[in-house]
C-alpha cells in the first residue's frame, strides 16, 4: 500500500487510510486514489511542471501536455532535475532520429524545426509524423523525380 500511495500521490497513506485500506487489494485503493481531488491536483501540477520543462528547453510558449511523460516523472521520484534531463535526452533523441530517418529514407540531411517536436511530443510517434507530414511527402517527390530524370 506504501509504494501505492508513494507512486500516485508522492506520500505516505495516513492512519485513516491504512486502516480502511489494510485488507483491500492494489485495483481497489489505486481507484481510490485517482478518484480523489488531491490526486487531479498533483497531475495538473505535474503536468504543469513537465509543460515548463520542455518549454524552457525548447524555447517555447505551447504546452505539451501529454500524459506518459507523468510516468517517466514518477518513476524519477519527482525529481525535478531528472526530469529536465529525461527531457532534454528525450528532445535530443528525437532530433537525432529525424535525421537518421530522412537520411536512410531520402538520402539527405534534414534538420528538425521546433514546432515538428512540439507534434511529435504531443503524439509520441516520430515516423508515423514524419510519413504523414506534408514536408516528407514534397521531398519524397523531389528525390523520386531526381531519380526518374537520371534514367
Amino acid at each position: 500500500m506504501d509504494i501505492i500511495f508513494k507512486l500516485l500521490l508522492n506520500r505516505q497513506p495516513k492512519l485513516t487510510e491504512y486502516q480502511k485500506f489494510k485488507n483491500n487489494n492494489i485495483n481497489i485503493i489505486k481507484k481510490y486514489i485517482k478518484e480523489t481531488d488531491e490526486f487531479r491536483l498533483l497531475r495538473n501540477r505535474n503536468m504543469a511542471i513537465i509543460n515548463d520543462i520542455f518549454k524552457r528547453i525548447l524555447n517555447i510558449n505551447d504546452n505539451i501536455n501529454n500524459k506518459s511523460f507523468i510516468i517517466h516523472f514518477i518513476n524519477l521520484g519527482y525529481n525535478e532535475s531528472k526530469m529536465e534531463m529525461f527531457c532534454l535526452d528525450f528532445v535530443n533523441k528525437i532530433k537525432e532520429d529525424y535525421k537518421l530517418f530522412y537520411k536512410k529514407y531520402l538520402g539527405i540531411d534534414e534538420e528538425i524545426e521546433t514546432q515538428e517536436i512540439i507534434e511529435i511530443l504531443k503524439t509520441n510517434d516520430l515516423e508515423k509524423y514524419i510519413c504523414t507530414s506534408d514536408k516528407f511527402l514534397k521531398k519524397s517527390e523531389e528525390r523520386l523525380n531526381r531519380i526518374l530524370c537520371k534514367n
